[in-house]
C-alpha cells in the first residue's frame, strides 16, 4: 500500500510539472471562419467636370449650357442647374459620364446662355481637381 501512495504522489508531482507534455483538449475547437472575399470594385479612368457658369461678379446663369466642342467626348452637354451657390458647390453644371482622365490631350469647353456672349474654354489647362468657373459677359443689348 505504501509503494501504490509513493506511485500516486509521484505520478501527482509529474503531472503539475512545467515540463510535462501538453494533453489535447477533451472537446474539438470550434471552426476558424474566414470572411469571404469582398469584390473588388471596377476601376474607372474617367473623371467628372463640374463647374459653374457666372456672370463677372460671380452671380449664377439661369438656362446656360456647357458643351465639350474638342476633346474626347465632344457633342456631351450639360445645364446648370439651379439654385446654385458657387460658395457650397451645390448646383452649376456636371458632365456625369465622364472624361477619360490621364494625357485628356486638348478638351475645350464652350459656355453660353440667352442674352450673354459665349465663351470656349481650354479645360487641358486647369488641374482635373478644380470646379471649373467659366464666366460669362451680357451681349450689352
Amino acid at each position: 500500500m505504501r509503494f501504490a501512495s509513493m506511485i500516486f504522489m509521484t505520478l501527482s508531482i509529474l503531472g503539475c510539472s512545467e515540463t510535462s507534455t501538453p494533453r489535447p483538449p477533451t472537446f474539438p475547437s470550434p471552426p476558424v471562419s474566414t470572411p469571404s472575399p469582398q469584390p473588388t470594385p471596377p476601376q474607372s479612368n474617367l473623371i467628372a467636370i463640374r463647374g459653374f457658369v457666372i456672370t463677372p461678379i460671380g452671380e449664377c446663369i439661369e438656362g446656360a449650357t456647357v458643351e465639350v466642342v474638342a476633346g474626347p467626348t465632344t457633342g456631351q452637354k450639360a445645364t446648370q442647374k439651379l439654385p446654385c451657390d458657387t460658395a457650397r458647390y451645390s448646383g452649376g453644371f456636371l458632365f456625369d459620364e465622364g472624361v477619360p482622365a490621364g494625357d485628356w490631350g486638348e478638351i475645350w469647353l464652350r459656355a453660353s446662355a440667352p442674352g450673354y456672349v459665349s465663351q470656349e474654354y481650354n479645360l487641358s489647362q486647369w488641374p482635373w481637381d478644380v470646379v471649373a468657373r467659366l464666366t460669362l459677359h451680357p451681349t450689352g443689348r
